[in-house]
């Protein structure tokens, strides 16, 4: 999970072994705090995910909820992710845009 959660850019990862969702923020302003506990969560999940080293993640509208400025972030963590550990991942998005942007090759059902 140490490393996992290092992955993610969680770090020092210690931190977060105990702690609950509502527990992942730090900043001043309330949508600071916002941002910052998305971020969080995000990564948590995708950690807790990547422990598993599962052969084909299966990613269900990874960033539907999220901040706008959070899901950049969230989608280039998924793809550094998909190139250094070699991964290929089942994205289910509603939001064609961002399908072209992360998947190669893009299915529509």
């Amino acid at each position: 999970m140490t490393e996992a959660l290092s992955r993610t850019g969680l770090r020092p990862p210690e931190r977060f072994f105990l702690r609950h969702p509502h527990e992942l923020s730090c900043g001043q302003r309330q949508r600071q705090r916002q941002r910052q506990r998305q971020r969080q969560r995000q990564r948590v999940m995708i950690a807790g995910a990547l422990v598993l080293e599962p052969e084909l993640p299966f990613v269900d509208a990874p960033v539907a909820s999220l901040d706008a400025s959070v899901r950049g972030e969230t989608l280039a963590l998924l793809l550094r992710l998909r190139d250094e550990l070699g991964l290929s991942t089942l994205v289910l998005t509603p939001d064609m845009s961002q399908a072209w942007n992360i998947a190669d090759p893009v299915v529509v059902m």
